[in-house]
This record gives structure tokens, C-alpha cells and sequence, in this order.
């Protein structure tokens, strides 16, 4: 039988995954390339309305303001990353710049909104000398929260988004290690205790956020080749 123009061709699985990649490495489904300026551009705003709600209508509805910019390590990471998710955001909504660009500063601004949060979460190991032990209380934090989200609602390369999450997840203890540091708590964690609460739940949430962009990236693709 001769096809017909109502056809529909289908690639085989090997062949539409050696035809989703280019030169430049993974591409994405063209639905996602289309959604992805405003899937980025919901979560930066997002990502500014909550640090906004948590971390500044609290001190302006009472009336501790002063005591806010006071102190320069919570209002300048705060109003940076609020800025920051703004200016994202506007990026993402621009016709100038092309869906891959947008990947990657999507994915910068993932990195750099984990290092924005835990510069306010964590910069206040001076007022806890007397009561170290809150340090072994510290969950997950905010940034692992928004990763998860983002892995699940910003498309990306399966392989580009780990490399991401991992730099997103690096923020916590850095910034941990580097305020106890400087507030010479440091004796409080022996190396094997410090790995336990501070890096290995992270590297859970990494696992999480990977196995969740890749089944959305892979179910994607399945939607495609339908």
C-alpha cells in the first residue's frame, strides 16, 4: 500500500534518541523548547515571591526594618536573590534570546538561587555559640525544596540538569562549613558527623530531582515520537 498524506511516521526508539541528540549534545522535544521560557519565567518569579514572603514581609509587617538592613549578610543576599529571580524571569519572557540560552541561565540561576538561600539561612552561626547543638538540627533546607521543584518543572539535558543540582547542592555545606568557620564552631563536627547531616541527605535530594528531570525529559520524548 502506498502511504497516504494522513500518514503518520514513527521513529524507532533507538533512532528517535540518536535523532534527539545534535552536535552541541542532548536537545529537548520541541513542545518543551516552546515551554520552557515559560515554565523559567513562573518559577523565577515564584522563586522571588517566596523569598519576598519569607524572607522580608515577616521584618517590614513588624516593623523591624531597621533591624534588617542593619545587618548587611540577610538584606543583601535577600534583595539579590529577589532581584535576581526578577531579572530571570524577564530574560525568560525575552523573544531575543534563543530556548537553549534560556536552558542555561535557567540552570545558573538554579545554582546561584541554592547559594542565595543558604547565604540568608546560614550566615548566623555567631548567634548560636552558646547553643551549637542547633547545627545537628539543620534539615534539608529551602534550596533542596527548590531544586526538587525546579528538576520537575523546568526542562533540561538529564546529564546538564545533574551537573546543576549538584552545584546546587554543594551551597549548604559550604556555607555550613564556612559560617562555622568563621564563628569557630568548627570542633563540633567530627568530618564523619558533619558528611551525615550536612552533605549525604543533599546528595538523596540530588538523586530525587535527577530521577525526576529524567522521567519528565524521557516521558517527553515519548510524547514526541507519538
Amino acid at each position: 500500500m502506498k502511504p497516504s498524506s494522513d500518514d503518520t511516521l514513527f521513529l524507532p526508539r533507538g533512532r528517535a534518541a540518536r535523532a534527539a541528540r545534535s552536535g552541541a549534545g542532548w536537545t529537548l522535544p520541541p513542545h518543551l523548547q516552546e515551554q520552557l521560557p515559560r515554565r523559567l519565567r513562573n518559577v523565577a518569579f515564584l522563586y522571588s515571591g517566596a523569598y519576598f514572603l519569607s524572607g522580608l514581609l515577616p521584618d517590614l509587617v513588624t516593623g523591624r526594618t531597621t533591624e534588617f538592613f542593619a545587618n548587611p549578610a540577610r538584606w543583601i543576599p535577600t534583595l539579590a536573590s529577589i532581584l535576581g529571580g526578577v531579572a530571570v524571569a524577564l530574560l525568560a519572557a525575552s523573544p531575543r534570546i534563543s530556548w537553549r540560552a534560556k536552558m542555561h541561565l535557567g540552570l545558573v540561576f538554579e545554582v546561584m538561587g541554592s547559594y542565595g538561600i543558604g547565604g540568608v539561612m546560614y550566615a548566623w552561626a555567631e548567634q548560636y555559640r552558646d547553643t551549637p547543638i542547633v547545627f545537628f538540627a539543620i534539615g534539608p533546607s529551602w534550596g533542596a525544596m527548590c531544586m526538587l521543584v525546579y528538576s520537575i518543572v523546568v526542562p533540561a539535558p538529564p546529564g546538564r540538569a545533574l551537573l546543576a543540582m549538584i552545584a546546587s547542592a554543594s551551597a549548604p555545606p559550604v556555607l555550613i562549613g564556612y559560617s562555622l568557620n568563621q564563628a569557630g564552631l568548627t570542633h563540633i563536627f567530627t568530618p564523619e558527623t558533619f558528611f551525615l547531616t550536612h552533605i549525604f541527605p543533599y546528595m538523596i535530594c540530588v538523586a530525587l530531582a535527577y530521577a525526576s528531570a529524567r522521567i519528565m525529559v524521557t516521558l517527553a520524548a515519548d510524547v514526541s515520537r507519538a
